[in-house]
């Protein structure tokens, strides 16, 4: 049985806190971010289009669900939005 169970691509934790899915959310972001920073010369002018499509899509996805959340945990989304305008 896992640990975190999943519900409609949403990770949750014993305390519905968002902790959770967050750092699995952060995470992915900073993977393709560095996975496409890497191929970036291969690629043509659908740079900022892949970035949309593999990381702000992620983070927008169930963000109705972050609502009320502390600062600190929504510091954490901004800094990989402001990876992403800083990339594209």
């Amino acid at each position: 049985m896992d640990q975190h169970p999943r519900e409609g691509g949403v990770v949750f934790d014993s305390m519905f806190s968002m902790e959770t899915h967050i750092n699995k959310v952060c995470s992915c972001g900073f993977y393709y971010l560095h996975n496409l920073r890497r191929m970036r010369r291969y690629l043509s002018q659908d740079w900022p289009a892949l970035i949309h499509t593999f990381v702000t899509n992620r983070l927008d996805y169930c963000i109705s669900l972050m609502y009320g959340l502390p600062q600190w945990q929504i510091s954490k989304l901004q800094s990989i939005e402001r990876c992403c305008s800083y990339c594209s």
